[in-house]
């Protein structure tokens, strides 16, 4: 029986995925194809690229290549790790045993944990890529102001992604849980 009711609840987080998808990939198809000019240059080579390579000897083009395929590496890891935690919870928001009324609040803290770990490990993610340093070749071309620029990017992305998942796709008894999803109609 609870295997209908998410079936059917997949359907809204499904076409907000596969919206929010449909950026992502093609936003990092763009990035590993290494476009020569255009707006992603332009924002790369005056906000996130560092201003001393030139004077290093290593000129713009051998040092776009490798920051754009850096971003594209974080775009589609960011991706994925909103879709298994998106629809992790959608999952498991059937699974919860709410028997009686206003025990649906206490899993709440679930959804915190949920959250957390989700918000926690794209941080991660953009600490361990973007000020990493040499870790992954062309960070290094990347400057402090630029790493939080995307950082802030990606998070804003995936998190509104994230949330908009997890709002359209939790179960309705568990919908107290979730922030603001209880003033979601009840055919929803």
């Amino acid at each position: 029986m609870k295997i209908k009711y998410l079936i059917k609840s997949l359907i809204y987080p499904g076409i907000v995925a596969a919206v929010f998808g449909f950026l992502s990939i093609s936003f990092s198809t763009l990035l590993f194809s290494n476009p020569e000019d255009g707006g992603v240059i332009n924002f790369l080579a005056n906000h996130v690229i560092t201003g001393e390579i030139e004077s290093q000897g290593t000129p713009f083009a051998d040092a776009a290549g490798p920051v754009c395929n850096v971003f594209g590496y974080s775009v589609v890891t960011g991706l994925a790790i909103t879709l298994i935690f998106g629809f992790g919870w959608v999952v498991i928001s059937h699974f919860l045993n709410v028997d009686g009324p206003g025990k649906s609040k206490i899993y709440s803290i679930y959804w915190i944990i949920n959250s957390a770990a989700f918000a926690g490990l794209l941080i991660i993610l953009s600490l361990f890529v973007f000020f990493g340093g040499t870790t992954f070749l062309g960070s290094q071309f990347i400057t402090g102001g630029g790493a939080t620029k995307l950082t802030i990017g990606l998070l804003v992305f995936y998190v509104l992604m994230y949330y908009l998942i997890v709002l359209l796709g939790t179960a309705r008894h568990n919908r107290s849980s979730v922030l603001l999803a209880f003033k979601l109609p009840g055919n929803l």
